[in-house]
Formats: structure tokens, C-alpha cells, sequence
């Protein structure tokens, strides 16, 4: 059943419907080369990734480049030169990498990575791009400040406060409140495994004081609750079809939660299938 919804899964992927044969070769070299190699360079966009082949998002960029992640696509609509981007989960660097090169030059991505490994390979990534717009941290960010077991997973887009994982190490937890300061954040991204609704909770003077234009947000077994609170702050939940570049209302089989704050509407109107 595992392998079926596998198949599934990459049938429906928007990159392989585009380009069938070239994401069937591609799946074929990836597939070669981690049983081959712990390490691969990885080309996206203009940019350089390296990676290990365990790693979840070198499998997705390398199945599909450009095509790897919707929220590529919405990235490169909504962010403008100037803009804060707060990365939470940042793993290797894609989308801290992608968003520094679209805030630039006067914009700032904050690229927040608990795991010690996983972080190394994104200080590289950025040294490796000449990437100066990017500011990073090795914590974990929770609801509370202090130490914790987090556990590290083969596949580090697994890694997490609560998912069992391959090994468990000793963790710095620190509040989003704390690791960033007060200003206007035009996009929040949080892809933690499970421990998402946290780091909304410990962001609650950020909010507070100036909610991020949007929030990404991945589903969790918490969903209902970070519905309600993104709700409760005067957030629309959305979605977003890549292939098509709109934002949509949203439905409960999306993998990630498009929370667009009521002062940023006019912003996303040309992006939206239906205007608010």
C-alpha cells in the first residue's frame, strides 16, 4: 500500500504531469546515485544546492528542478526586493536561498534550522550561492526556551520534536518571539513536523505587534487548532495551485495551509481565484 501511494503521489505531482519522461529519467538517475553517493550538487533556478541523498528535498529537486514545490511558485509571486522572510525549518536552504535572492538587494531572510548537520549544509549552501541577505540559526523553536530531545531521521525533512526518528539528540528550544525582532514580515514559513502549532504559540507578541502578511504552514495532527488561531488573528486560510499561480479557498487535502492576514489582500488580489 506504501509503494502504491507512492506511485500515486508522483503521478499526480504537478512537475511530473508537465514533463513525464523527463521526471521518469531523472527518477531513474536519482535513483542511481543514492546507492552510489551520500552527497549531491543539485541545480535550482540559478542556484547550486548541495545535499545529502537521504534528504527529502534533494529527492524532490531532483525529480522535478523548478517544479519540486509549489511554494517555489508562490515565492516568486509574492515576494518583492525589500521584503522579511522568517524561514522555520529551513533544512538544506532552498527556499531560504530562493527568498534571499528575491528580497534582494534590501530584503532579509531569518533561516531558523534545529538539527547541528542539517545546519552546516545550509551555511554552506548559502556561503556557496554568495548569499550576504540571510541571517541563520541553529535552535529549535518551540513554545517555551529550554533544552529538549529532538529526534534526527535518515531522511532530515523527518526531523522532529515529537516524530521518532533513527537517533535522539540534546536541543536548544527557543521562542520565535525571542530569535526575531518586532518589523513588518511580509512571509512566514513553518515546516516543522508536527511541532508547527508550538511555534505559533511561542510568536504570539509577533503577531501581536505585527502579523505576517503570510503564513505557510504545513498540516499537522494540530490542524484544527492552527486553524483557529491563524482565524482567530485575522487570517483567510487558503491554498495555492502552483501549476496555475492562484490561491484558492482552501480544502482539507492540501499539504500546506496559505494563511493570508486581512491587510495583505490587496497584495495577493492578482493572485487569488476569487477576489475577498
Amino acid at each position: 500500500m506504501r509503494h502504491l501511494d507512492q506511485i500515486i503521489w508522483l503521478l499526480r505531482h504537478p512537475g511530473f504531469r508537465a514533463q513525464p519522461i523527463s521526471a521518469c529519467s531523472n527518477i531513474l538517475a536519482w535513483q542511481y546515485n543514492k546507492f552510489t553517493r551520500d552527497t549531491i550538487a543539485l541545480k535550482l533556478d540559478d542556484i547550486t544546492i548541495q545535499a545529502r541523498t537521504s534528504d527529502g528535498i534533494a529527492r524532490l529537486v531532483s525529480y522535478f528542478g523548478n517544479r519540486a514545490d509549489e511554494m517555489f511558485d508562490f515565492m516568486r509571486l509574492f515576494l518583492k526586493p525589500g521584503d522579511r522572510f522568517i524561514d522555520v525549518g529551513a533544512n538544506i536552504g532552498t527556499h531560504s536561498i530562493i527568498g534571499a535572492q528575491l528580497v534582494a538587494p534590501n530584503g532579509v531572510v531569518e533561516s531558523i534550522e534545529a538539527d547541528p548537520d542539517t545546519y552546516l549544509f545550509l551555511k554552506k549552501n548559502i556561503q556557496r550561492n554568495n548569499i550576504s541577505n540571510i541571517v541563520v540559526h541553529n535552535v529549535c523553536v518551540s513554545n517555551v526556551s529550554g533544552r529538549s530531545t529532538f529526534n534526527i531521521n535518515h531522511n532530515s525533512a523527518r526531523n522532529s520534536l515529537f516524530v521518532k526518528g533513527d537517533k535522539t539528540i540534546d536541543i536548544h528550544l527557543q521562542r520565535l518571539d525571542d530569535i526575531c525582532s518586532t518589523g513588518e514580515i511580509a512571509l512566514l514559513k513553518i515546516d516543522v513536523e508536527g511541532a508547527d502549532y508550538l511555534v505559533l504559540q511561542g510568536a504570539s507578541a509577533l503577531f501581536r505587534s505585527c502579523p505576517p502578511k503570510v503564513v505557510i504552514i504545513e498540516r499537522s495532527d494540530e490542524t484544527s487548532k492552527i486553524e483557529s488561531h491563524l482565524q482567530d488573528r485575522n487570517y483567510y486560510l487558503m491554498d495555492f495551485d502552483g501549476t496555475r499561480g492562484k490561491l484558492m479557498p482552501m480544502h482539507d487535502k492540501t499539504e500546506n495551509i496559505y494563511a493570508i492576514h486581512q491587510t495583505a489582500f490587496e497584495r495577493v488580489r492578482a493572485i487569488m481565484e476569487v477576489a475577498h
